[in-house]
């Protein structure tokens, strides 16, 4: 048995109804006056109010409405500054990455005291000297951010990545009605993430027996519930979003891998998003992956396809058909959504090609890899992605 090390520290509450939680969470954690941050396109604003109006001795005290792809320390500052005026003791996000990336970094600065986030840069380990309970509830099926390490914002031209357990709710609450304004085709790019994620999480160097197990779950769910969830099944719905918050959960004790380097670095070149530039990578990237890791795609196939096709396929082509389930699952997403699987079809212009492959090449995912990506490999994908 190999070395392996498995961490979570986010509590995990789901299903409808869920939400009423919130302010029995907080309370034992000694929050009275709560800070909301919501993201402007919608999301739980009515059922978290909802749920504080009726309860006693815990009260929001203040609200931020707002949308935001990567907050910057103007904002985090102005967020510091209505927490403290409002003499605010605790935070509940809702929404998708943007809204709590901010959230995140708000907790680190008000966690550690600092009001300049730059200064985090470069520590190794972040440690928060005061207490600011923070839950998060997903209104936005993004991947898994809610349950993870990681917090990004923007500092000049320059998107930065802060790693700390300050930036990890306590917890993660799952109420399928906080989701169910959610676009059809943010949650189809959704679901293709999820995958691209949480098989990566399994896939790479730095996977283990317990995340793989949350990686496997999460498979499993897109496979036999993404479409239910696309033709709005609150209960699907729900479990897509336990999905997303597993993948997050197992990247953690992981790491994303090749399709999420070369799609960021498509979008920080092209003016694209990152989960369109996923749809359009992602079958190509495991296909090559899998050329490598046989075996692990074998395996794989049981969670993507079934028990029966697993055991109805050759040995030796289990690995090919589970590529090809993946597949054919995507392009099924995408049909039902309306979401372009190539690069040219979201305004990609492969004259960019050169930088992209330059920027996905030096990306951190990259290092996670269980293979050696070389240059060829990134310009292969890009090709038979276009």
């Amino acid at each position: 048995m190999r070395y392996g090390e498995f961490v979570n520290k986010v509590k995990v509450i789901c299903g409808a109804g869920s939400i009423d939680s919130l302010p029995h969470e907080l309370s034992r954690r000694g929050a009275r006056s709560v800070l909301l941050i919501c993201d402007a396109a919608g999301g739980a604003l009515g059922a978290i109010k909802s749920a504080f109006d009726k309860c006693d001795g815990i009260k929001i005290k203040a609200a931020y409405t707002g949308a935001t792809d990567f907050a910057d320390n103007v904002l985090i500052n102005e967020l510091y500054d209505i927490y403290s005026l409002n003499q605010c003791d605790c935070i509940v996000v809702s929404g998708g990455s943007g809204i709590t990336n901010t959230a995140k970094l708000l907790r680190m600065m008000l966690s550690t005291g600092v009001r300049n986030i730059d200064s985090l840069i470069g520590m190794d380990y972040i440690h928060g000297t005061y207490s600011v309970p923070f839950i998060a509830v997903p209104s936005v099926l993004d991947v898994g951010v809610d349950a993870t390490k990681i917090a990004v914002y923007s500092s000049g031209r320059r998107i930065i990545q802060l790693v700390s357990d300050e930036a990890t709710p306590d917890c993660c609450v799952i109420d399928p009605s906080a989701m169910k304004d959610v676009a059809t085709k943010e949650m189809g790019l959704s679901c293709i993430g999820i995958l691209s994620c949480a098989i990566s999480a399994y896939i790479g160097m730095q996977s283990g027996i317990l995340s793989d197990e949350f990686a496997f779950e999460s498979v499993k769910i897109i496979a036999d519930r993404a479409i239910e969830a696309l033709d709005g099944d609150e209960d699907a719905i729900g479990r897509v979003g336990e999905a997303a918050v597993m993948t997050g959960i197992a990247v953690s004790n992981s790491m994303v891998g090749f399709a999420a380097a070369i799609a960021s670095s498509i979008a920080s070149h092209s003016q694209v998003r990152q989960s369109e530039a996923t749809a359009c990578v992602l079958a190509n990237c495991l296909r090559l992956e899998a050329e490598r890791l046989g075996d692990k795609f074998s395996r794989l196939l049981y969670y993507a396809a079934g028990g029966e096709a697993y055991l109805s396929t050759d040995d030796k082509d289990r690995a090919d058909e589970c590529c090809n389930r993946i597949d054919s699952l995507i392009c099924d997403i995408a049909a039902k959504c309306g979401i372009a699987l190539k690069l040219g079809e979201i305004g990609v212009d492969a004259s960019a090609f050169p930088d992209i492959i330059d920027s996905a090449e030096v990306n951190g995912a990259i290092l996670s890899c269980a293979r050696n990506i070389s240059k060829a490999d990134i310009a292969d994908i890009l090709d038979k992605s276009y």
